[in-house]
C-alpha cells in the first residue's frame, strides 16, 4: 500500500523531510539490494518498493539571487521496502528500478506544474499525481507479473526511459520582473556649499529619505533631506525682510526634490543609476515662538545613485493564478552623490552657487516577479 497518508493539506509546503537517513533518491543512482530489507514473499509478490513523494520549500542561490520556491521530491527507503532473498535476481532488481523510474517521471511532472499554480492547489496536484502514479505502478505489477514477464518489463523500461529523457531532472531557476516596483532609502546626509553660497551658509549634515517607483529600469522618485547649518554672515538680507538671518542663528536646511533616472547597470549585486531632478533648497530659523523664516529657492539636481545589494531574493507566494507568482526583495547599501545649482533670488544680490550632497544609508526594494 503506497503512502496516501502524505496526500493531506500538510503537503502544501513541506511534508516528510528528505534529509532523513537511509533514503535513496533517483539522482543518487540505480537501486541496489541494500535498499531493501529481507522479508518473506506474499503470494506472488516477492519484493515491494515503498516510495514517498511530497512538496517542500527549497532555498537555492543561483547567479547571486536566493530563490525560495516549492519543489517536488521523491525517494524510497530500505526501512519499508523489502525483498524475499530466495528470489534475488537482476531481473527482479530491474523490475523495482522500473517502478522507481515511474516515480521519478511523476515527480518531474509535479515539479513542472508547481510554479504555475496557486499554493492552495498544491495539495490537490500532489493528490492527483500520486493517484496517477499508483495506477501506473499497478499496471506495471500486473503486466509484468511482478517482474517475471521480461518482455513486458522491457517495454515499460523503454517507455519510461523515453519519458525521462524528454523531461528536466532538476528544478529550473529564473525570474522575470513585473514592470513596476518601488523602493525606499533612509540615509545620513552630508551637504557642502560651494560658490557664493559658501560665503553665506556653513556645510551641514542630517538625514534624508527617498521614495522611488520603478518602471523596468527607469525610476521616478522624490526625497526629503533635513539637516543642520549655520549662517556665516552677520546679516543675510532678503527680499522679504521677515526672512532675514543673522550670524548667531542656528539654521535648519531643507532639501525637497523630485527626480527621474535610468539604471545603466542593473545586476544581481550592483545597480548604478544616473538621475536628474528639480527641487527646493531652503535655510530656515525657528525661534522660540515656533514660526520659521529664512530664504529658499528652486534648484536643479543631477547625480548618480550606487546600490550595493546585500540581499537579492525571489520568494514564491503563489496566492493566485496570476502570472507574477513571486515577490522580488532587495536590501542594499545606498550611496547617492548629487549636486544642485542654486540662484537665491530671495537673497539680496542673488548669490549663485552649488551644493554637493552625499547620502549614505540603507535601501529596501520590492516588486512582483514571475518565478520560472
Amino acid at each position: 500500500m503506497k503512502r496516501y497518508t502524505l496526500l493531506t493539506a500538510l503537503c502544501l509546503l513541506i511534508t516528510l523531510p528528505i534529509s532523513a537517513q537511509n533514503i535513496h533518491t533517483w539522482k543518487m543512482g540505480p537501486l541496489t539490494w541494500n535498499d531493501f530489507t529481507p522479508n518473506s514473499a506474499i503470494e506472488k509478490q516477492v519484493s515491494h518498493l515503498e516510495y514517498y513523494m511530497g512538496i517542500e520549500s527549497k532555498h537555492k542561490v543561483v547567479d547571486g539571487i536566493l530563490y525560495n520556491k516549492p519543489t517536488a521530491y521523491a525517494y524510497t527507503t530500505a526501512e519499508y521496502s523489502w525483498v524475499d532473498t530466495n528470489y534475488l535476481s537482476e531481473e527482479l532488481l530491474q523490475y523495482n528500478q522500473c517502478i522507481f523510474d515511474a516515480v521519478e517521471c511523476y515527480r518531474r511532472q509535479l515539479d513542472s506544474k508547481l510554479q504555475d499554480s496557486s499554493i492552495f492547489t498544491h495539495g490537490q496536484l500532489l493528490d492527483a499525481t500520486m493517484r496517477q502514479l499508483a495506477d501506473d505502478v499497478r499496471r506495471i505489477e500486473l503486466e509484468t507479473q511482478y517482474g517475471t514477464d521480461t518482455a513486458a518489463l522491457h517495454r515499460w523500461q523503454n517507455r519510461l526511459k523515453t519519458k525521462l529523457s524528454e523531461s528536466t531532472p532538476n528544478p529550473t531557476y529564473g525570474y522575470e520582473d513585473a514592470p513596476f516596483s518601488w523602493a525606499m532609502t533612509l540615509d545620513a546626509d552630508f551637504l557642502y556649499t560651494g560658490g557664493q553660497l559658501h560665503d553665506y551658509f556653513r556645510n551641514g549634515g542630517g538625514m534624508s529619505w527617498n521614495f522611488e517607483i520603478g518602471y523596468h529600469r527607469a525610476i521616478f522618485g522624490f526625497g526629503l533631506g533635513i539637516g543642520g547649518s549655520r549662517s556665516k554672515q552677520d546679516t543675510i538680507y532678503t527680499v522679504n525682510p521677515d526672512n532675514e538671518l543673522w550670524r548667531s542663528d542656528h539654521l535648519t536646511s531643507l532639501n525637497l526634490y523630485a527626480y527621474c533616472g535610468y539604471s545603466v547597470i542593473n545586476r544581481s549585486r550592483l545597480r548604478l543609476t544616473p538621475f536628474v531632478g528639480y527641487g527646493l533648497l531652503g535655510y530656515y530659523c525657528t525661534p522660540d515662538e515656533g514660526s520659521s523664516f529664512g530664504p529658499s529657492n528652486g534648484c536643479f539636481h543631477f547625480g548618480i545613485d550606487y546600490n550595493h545589494i546585500f540581499s537579492n531574493q525571489i520568494d514564491y507566494w503563489g496566492l493566485s493564478r496570476d502570472y507574477y507568482n513571486s515577490e522580488h526583495d532587495k536590501l542594499y547599501l545606498d550611496v547617492r552623490l548629487f549636486g544642485t545649482y542654486n540662484n537665491f533670488n530671495s537673497i539680496i544680490d542673488a548669490p549663485t552657487g552649488f551644493t554637493l550632497n552625499l547620502q549614505i544609508g540603507i535601501g529596501f526594494g520590492i516588486g512582483r516577479a514571475h518565478c520560472k
